[in-house]
């Protein structure tokens, strides 16, 4: 086997662009329907939202067969005991360092944006309204502001009870269970209103009582018949919503822009999950009870210890770190014996040519499969996790690609096989494929051939954005240059550092009144520019740039 060149400064390229298009992702998330993301602003661009679906799709594959490409390089060039050194300083070090400033940075910012830097909520002590605001009032703002006479008089002129708003897809119902208007909710009830209607997340009006504490609303919906197994699109029941953690309780409240007071929340909710416990056990649902989240704040030490693993993005961005780790550990197991063996060296042949790679599509469909809790969720891509013990089709699912990476290293693809019709394959996977997996997955259709479909367009977009990547990159950066060499090693401190200052932009320009690209561009540049200029002044020649990239020095790169 032929000797590959000592750097592919194509893949270095698009393993930083890879990373630093985190900042595209995360900057367009403000401003479109994102329930979990901590700022949501009221100007929204859904070509945002799909840009980010398929950013999404393809960016960390992209990534992990670039970082197993890198590793494999390592490991030949160097040796087993050289590589596990390496990525001990640069990947577990930075790891660990970062569990204890930038997460606990970006949570902070998160909660901060989440609660308008106030920390507290406090409840609307409300408005009058004037006779000529009553008649302009729909129902569903009614129901929201609790303007009894405005209700009535749109039900008597014959309005749907079931109406629901356009800017979140809430109906009226739930807009009175929220906003705990007790008289609002009867009335609905008792014109016609569908107990079980459910708004754009899914969530029910048992739901949205439940999740602000609103006891005696709670027992009007049971008593008429509401369903305490009803699930929003995450699979959650109304007895999960009673049991959401405070962040997420402010996250949505500020989106919803409802005021509330967290001990009046606090105490209702303790009551409402008796009732609706008590009622799941009345008609057997205890499988339910026993699934619920807070369920396991009642078990032992180590039930709580499962529960701090698995439950949560308590790594937040830095998720991919600890991915990184864990697949290095195998690869140290691989290594370890190819180095005795050698059998390895026979696997490259299955990395070229691109007839070869189609094994990859099945592999991969394997743990696509149970993303979006098997298509029960509207999803496009892999799932988002970023927990401490990861889920095991998410390991396998980044795994496939990092060990491609790894295989393709020692193929010794001189010529570019891979990916060198891009010209023709990039837009037949965005033109084509993609709209597929984007229509399938988003629609969550239950149906077993629309879901295997939707496994396989997903499948087949993020490998063959892969391989048109890297034949894209390829023909476009034909040797190193010095912009392309210092992006790759700003690269991995701009994404570090940027999720924090991303959250705050938007909170920030959050009341601008401009159109929602703009706002989004903005951010991105403004971002992308602030942490350039402190990786060349605070980071570059200081001990934080040697531990994420080696030393670099002033006089060398003048002479470069």
């Amino acid at each position: 086997m032929n000797t590959p060149p000592n750097r592919r400064h194509d893949l270095d390229a698009l393993r930083a662009a890879a990373m630093l298009l985190g900042i595209v992702l995360h900057a367009s998330m403000a401003y479109f329907y994102m329930p979990i993301w901590p700022v949501q602003d009221t100007q929204r661009n859904d070509g945002l939202g799909i840009a980010f679906a398929l950013i999404h799709g393809f960016r960390m594959p992209v990534f992990f067969v670039m970082s197993g490409f890198f590793t494999a390089m390592l490991w030949r060039k160097r040796g087993l005991a050289s590589l596990l050194r390496h990525r001990f300083r640069r990947i577990l070090l930075p790891f660990i360092l970062g569990l204890f400033t930038i997460v606990p940075i970006t949570h902070f910012s998160y909660f901060a944006a989440a609660t308008n830097f106030t920390f507290s909520v406090t409840p609307d002590k409300g408005k009058s309204s004037s006779p000529s605001e009553i008649r302009r009032r729909d129902v569903y703002s009614a129901a929201k502001t609790g303007d009894v006479e405005a209700l009535k008089l749109h039900l008597s002129d014959g309005a749907d009870p079931n109406a629901a708003d356009s800017e979140f897809g809430v109906t009226a119902l739930s807009w009175a269970a929220l906003e705990g208007k007790d008289e609002i909710a009867e009335l609905l009830i008792e014109a016609g209103a569908d107990i079980g209607a459910k708004n754009l997340d899914g969530a029910t009006p048992l739901h949205a009582a439940a999740f602000m504490g609103q006891l005696e609303i709670v027992k009007l919906l049971l008593d008429y018949g509401a369903d305490v197994t009803a699930k929003t699109l995450n699979g959650e029941t109304p007895l999960d919503t009673a049991q959401a953690n405070w962040t997420y309780t402010r996250a949505i409240a500020n989106y919803l822009q409802i005021s509330f007071d967290s001990k009046d929340v606090k105490a209702g909710r303790s009551e409402v999950i008796e009732i609706l416990r008590d009622r799941m056990a009345q008609e057997g649902h205890h499988e339910l009870i026993t699934d619920s989240k807070d369920a396991y704040a009642s078990y032992e030490i180590l039930s709580r210890i499962w529960n701090f693993l698995t439950v949560g993005e308590i790594l937040t961005h830095l998720w991919f770190l600890w991915y990184l780790c864990w697949f290095v550990a195998a690869f140290a197991l691989y290594a370890a014996i190819d180095d005795r063996t050698g059998w390895s060296r026979r696997l490259h042949r299955f990395a070229l040519p691109w007839s070869r790679c189609l094994w990859l599509i099945p592999l991969t469909m394997l743990p696509q499969w149970f993303m979006g809790a098997q298509g029960k969720i509207p999803h496009f891509g892999p799932d988002l996790s970023a927990n401490f013990l990861p889920k095991p089709h998410m390991l396998f699912y980044y795994a496939i690609f990092f060990f491609f990476g790894a295989l393709y290293y020692d193929s010794n693809d001189e010529t570019g096989k891979v990916g060198k019709r891009w010209i023709f394959t990039l837009p037949v996977t965005l033109l084509i494929v993609s709209p597929i997996g984007l229509t399938l997955g988003w629609s969550a259709d239950p149906a077993v051939p629309n879901h295997i479909v939707s496994v396989a367009a997903q499948a087949l977009f993020a490998w063959m954005m892969v391989f048109s990547l890297m034949g894209a990159f390829r023909r476009l950066v034909v040797k190193g240059s010095r912009v392309w060499r210092y992006v790759s090693d700003a690269s991995y401190w701009i994404y570090l550092a940027h999720l924090p200052l991303i959250v705050i932009a938007q909170w920030l320009i959050k009341p601008w009144q401009l159109p929602a690209l703009l706002k989004f561009s903005l951010i991105c540049v403004v971002t992308t520019a602030v942490l350039l200029v402190t990786y060349e002044y605070l980071v570059r020649y200081t001990p934080v740039g040697t531990l994420l990239n080696g030393p670099r020095h002033r006089h060398q790169d003048a002479a470069g």
